[in-house]
């Protein structure tokens, strides 16, 4: 990130992201997000990322980028975006992939629920755990 934006950039960027002036983070694909930056005006901004999580192209309606530089609103959303990055994949469950495990496993709705309840108490364990070791955080978005 910091070859994408300059230090100044970055800079102001971060302070308009703890003043909470991101709003509206919206993730539009796997890797484009885009938000609304409260600056002296309400910008739109949108970020693409690789692969990686690095900047790939960043868009905003503010003067600023208009000109075509990178500005402090596109900075304060990818800050809003690495923040909810995962920063250790056992923080997140897959539902989706939990309900196939467990279905597979069971026919009748009985069976399924239980199992599901079972599968959802030790991923229940591994939150409390992290919590504890202050490995798991949840954001505000």
């Amino acid at each position: 990130m910091s070859s994408f934006f300059t230090d100044t950039i970055l800079e102001r960027g971060k302070k308009y992201f703890e003043q909470n002036r991101v709003f509206s983070v919206n993730q539009k694909d796997d890797k484009t997000y885009t938000a609304i930056v409260l600056g002296s005006e309400a910008y739109h901004t949108k970020i693409t990322l690789d692969e990686h999580y690095n900047v790939m192209s960043a868009t905003c309606d503010c003067p600023y980028a208009k000109d075509g530089h990178h500005c402090k609103h596109e900075a304060a959303l990818y800050f809003a975006i690495e923040e909810r990055l995962p920063k250790d994949e056992q923080q997140y469950i897959d539902i989706n992939a939990l309900l196939k495990r467990v279905h597979a496993r069971s026919r009748s709705s009985y069976m399924l629920k239980r199992e599901f309840n079972e599968e959802f108490k030790k991923y229940l364990k591994n939150i409390i755990q992290l919590n504890k070791q202050g490995n798991f955080h949840i954001s505000n978005y």
